[in-house]
């Protein structure tokens, strides 16, 4: 097999993603990757286990052209790609490394708490509901995409489905109203008004007033 052709680095043109994953790996040493097909963006994600790169086009031509080689899943530079991310000194802007956020599980208290008001989960169904629950919970106080919601809380699709469910029907609503934790000596909602309001994706049912009682449509509050 012949070498790839190494390329004099100021004639190197690289994508902003590509020059993210150089700078990560000349950090980190190696990478793992994740295949992820359904969107074209990329993200890095700082694990305990590494990081994991979202984009096969990326991996592709960064493989083509002799700067990475790969050992199943994971990503290491070549000797042409150390000298080619020696050059790259400041930390791209397409490198998004996300903080440890802590997952939100309902405890047994808040189990009984939400028990009048979320439906009994079916059986077969593939989402447990306080499963569900605890990954909306999650989703709403971090901000983040469903599609970037952890996995430990099941399938993202499943997930938003939940959600739109169950903000329509009005349980999200009732739920997230007696859903309570005690933080810093202090027994407050687990999800605030502000939080649900700062959501993109809960804001369009609550200004269908599918959050009464949680976040009232603006219109309707009295001043």
């Amino acid at each position: 097999m012949s070498r790839p052709r190494q390329e004099n680095y100021q004639r190197v043109c690289l994508s902003p993603a590509q020059n993210g994953i150089l700078w990560v790996l000349r950090k980190r040493g190696a990478l793992r990757f994740v295949a992820s097909g359904h969107r074209d963006e990329w993200r890095i994600e700082d694990l305990p286990d590494g990081v994991v790169v979202r984009n096969e086009l990326t991996r592709t031509a960064l493989l083509d052209r002799g700067l990475v080689v790969s050992d199943g899943d994971v990503l290491e530079l070549t000797e042409y790609g150390q000298q080619v991310a020696a050059q790259i000194r400041i930390r791209p802007r397409s490198v998004q490394v996300a903080a440890p956020v802590s997952l939100f599980w309902v405890g047994a208290e808040q189990a009984e708490q939400v028990a009048p008001v979320l439906p009994v989960s079916r059986s077969g169904e593939r989402l447990d509901g306080l499963q569900a629950l605890s990954g909306i919970v999650h989703v709403l106080r971090t901000g983040q995409r469903w599609v970037d919601a952890p996995g430990e809380y099941g399938p993202t699709r499943l997930l938003h489905t939940r959600f739109v469910r169950w903000a329509r029907s009005g349980v999200l609503d009732q739920a997230l109203s007696v859903l309570l934790e005690r933080r810093d000596g202090v027994v407050r909602l687990v999800v605030s008004e502000a939080q649900i309001r700062a959501s993109q994706t809960a804001l369009p049912f609550v200004t269908a007033g599918c959050f009464p009682v949680m976040a009232p449509p603006l219109s309707e509050m009295v001043a």
